[in-house]
């Protein structure tokens, strides 16, 4: 019977105690449906409301965006716009220019005809009744002034040094008046050198022509300028042709001409360098060749061709030289070129000279 009471108590416990758990399981299954639904319920409304904020910034920055980019559309279309104007105006410019330019043109080529016209009168009008050369008519011209001008002005110049020598002869001669007195004692010296090298310059050339070896005179010149060639620490080449014919000219003045050639040189390497002389004959026509080639400071091409201009100097040191140079060259029917590759690279003069007058 206790046994049968135990038995019986156990399955009432049992009971009581699934009946207990069957309660709690349906209280907490009901509490988790509660949360589910309250979390499902603030879930969706959370959801909701970040769409809301979605759309609304979506709708913010659309709105910006959409004005920035009209913004920049608008600016773009007045760059644009200013563009189309500036090129606009640089065309018309250009036409402008381009018809300066043809006006300008068109005025060069008037002006052309006129000096060309001028220039052919000017030399009809060298010509005189014995049909003399518009060269020679200019010489004689050129030294008929020449001449003028040197009696006109080297008489009052004399007076003027005269009494300027008798002021510093004198014992009340203060230091400063002396040295102006000196000064221009000196400039009236060096004015009438030039008046007796221009008259001399306006005189008709003369020429003596005779068989020369072109080589011999080449060697004469250098040979007088060697003492200041080997002082000056100037290099001295030579590539001189053999069997070169006699040249019909004026040798004493020929000689001139390289004397005033080297003089060049020496100028233009005052701190020494080579030099590089060369003798041929050319093979296009029946001519000899000199070329003078300097290491020196070479000079621009508007200097090189005024060089041989009467008392053109780009040194500071006027004088008849290297026109004097021409002026013997065009005598014997030859002539002078002046080439330089530009400051700092030297000097090449080339005489030409022909082996028939």
């Amino acid at each position: 019977r206790i046994a049968r009471a135990l038995q019986l108590r156990r399955e009432e416990l049992e009971r009581l105690a699934r009946s207990e758990l069957s309660g709690r399981e349906a209280a907490l299954f009901a509490q988790e449906r509660e949360l589910v639904a309250r979390l499902e319920t603030e879930f969706e409304a959370r959801r909701a409301e970040l769409e809301e904020r979605v759309r609304a910034r979506f709708e913010s920055d659309s709105a910006s965006r959409s004005a920035e980019l009209e913004a920049r559309n608008r600016a773009l279309a007045e760059s644009l716009a200013e563009r189309e104007a500036e090129l606009e105006r640089r065309a018309k410019d250009f036409e402008e220019r381009r018809a300066g330019v043809e006006a300008a043109a068109q005025e060069q080529r008037r002006r052309e005809l006129e000096v060309r016209e001028l220039r052919d009168r000017l030399v009809a009008s060298f010509r005189d009744p014995a049909g003399t050369l518009p060269q020679a008519a200019f010489e004689a011209e050129f030294g008929r002034l020449a001449d003028s001008v040197h009696r006109q002005v080297s008489a009052p110049a004399e007076q003027l040094l005269e009494r300027i020598r008798e002021r510093l002869s004198g014992i009340w001669v203060s230091q400063k008046e002396r040295a102006t007195l000196e000064s221009i004692a000196g400039d009236l010296e060096d004015l009438r050198e030039r008046l007796s090298r221009v008259q001399d310059f306006g005189r008709p050339l003369a020429l003596s022509f005779a068989p020369v070896d072109l080589r011999a005179e080449l060697e004469a010149a250098l040979e007088a300028a060697a003492p200041r060639l080997s002082a000056a620490k100037i290099e001295v080449t030579r590539d001189f042709a053999d069997g070169l014919p006699p040249l019909p000219a004026d040798g004493p003045r020929l000689r001139e001409v390289f004397a005033a050639l080297l003089e060049n040189a020496l100028e233009a390497m005052p701190s020494g360098g080579r030099l590089a002389l060369a003798l041929r004959q050319l093979p296009t026509r029946r001519a000899l060749e000199v070329e003078l080639s300097d290491s020196g400071v070479g000079a621009a091409p508007e200097v090189l061709r005024a060089a041989a201009q009467p008392f053109f100097s780009a040194k500071g040191k006027a004088g008849l030289g290297l026109a004097e140079a021409r002026r013997i060259l065009l005598g014997h029917g030859g002539g002078l070129r002046l080439a330089s590759d530009g400051p700092g690279r030297g000097v090449r003069a080339t005489v030409v000279l022909p082996l028939k007058r």
